[in-house]
């Protein structure tokens, strides 16, 4: 049963890290359309909801 918890708790950090890696390097290379979706109930929500505003700011202040 501990295995199988802590499998699950890994997918709940691991594959929203992997999200959000990707997502920081497309903003980081001028992508500012990029936003982040996560399962809600994910360890990173809150950190994932702060990259979405700050990549809308970054996208309504960067010329067309």
């Amino acid at each position: 049963i501990v295995f199988f918890l802590g499998i699950r708790q890994s997918h709940r950090i691991v594959g929203p890290m992997n999200r959000l890696k990707a997502t920081l390097e497309a903003i980081g290379k001028g992508d500012f359309s990029q936003r982040i979706t996560l399962r809600q109930g994910d360890a990173l929500e809150e950190l994932a909801k702060t990259i979405n505003t700050m990549a809308q700011s970054l996208q309504q202040r960067s010329p067309k």
